[in-house]
């Protein structure tokens, strides 16, 4: 498995434009490749996810709309109700309750009017 440090995003980019059959291959590889690395209890549902994952860039108009779209995903599994924040909420009694949470502050401030006279 490659780490992240030695990815090479123009060899990547390059083999994209040039040979999408052989940059598909190379991707599914490398996919399978991070999946088998995984714990074997996890690897069926790491298999679904990626699955959910080709389904939408399969089905987005765009790249950029896939990515928004996986991101959406994501994001949802991550700060959605059943979450892996809520869960890490849940077994650690409350200590993650306010992660992710943006604090409110407003942008200007607020001058009352008085009503109009005529």
């Amino acid at each position: 498995m490659e780490h992240a440090e030695d990815f090479d995003f123009e060899e990547w980019s390059s083999l994209a434009v040039a040979d999408p059959e052989a940059f598909e291959a190379k991707r599914q590889l490398a996919i399978e490749k991070v999946i088998s690395s995984g714990a074997p209890e996890y690897r069926h549902r790491l298999r679904q996810l990626q699955w959910k994952v080709d389904a939408i860039r399969t089905a987005s108009p765009n790249p950029m709309a896939a990515c928004i779209r996986i991101y959406d995903l994501f994001s949802q599994h991550t700060f959605g109700p059943g979450g892996f924040l809520e869960i890490l909420q849940q077994v650690s009694g409350g200590a993650w309750e306010h992660m992710g949470e943006r604090p409110v502050r407003p942008l200007a401030a607020v001058l009352p009017l008085a009503p109009c006279r005529n």
